[in-house]
């Protein structure tokens, strides 16, 4: 199983499209769909995000139905903690 470095969560985290998806995942699971709504991402760029993210185990997936849902994987890295807390914070 691979293990991120903090320098590869800090690449991760380095992404304003990856924030915006970590933020909106805070408030439960959404699908691929849900999350470009509300990041204002393509679907395509929001799909690739995803991969990456859920490649550094920061996110999973379920499927539900003929719907995929992405959501933050518990525990989370105390980086990434922090940073879905300030993002939530909008700050």
């Amino acid at each position: 199983m691979y293990t991120p470095t903090l320098a590869d969560i800090y690449r991760l985290l380095a992404s304003e499209p990856r924030l915006a998806i970590l933020a909106a995942l805070a408030g439960g699971p959404l699908s691929v769909g849900g999350l470009a709504a509300i990041t204002g991402a393509s679907f395509s760029s929001t799909s690739q995000n995803l991969a990456r993210l859920r490649a550094a185990d920061v996110v999973d997936s379920r499927r539900n139905g003929q719907i995929v849902e992405y959501f933050l994987v518990r525990p989370m890295h105390p980086v990434v903690r922090q940073a879905v807390s300030l993002m939530k914070e909008g700050t």
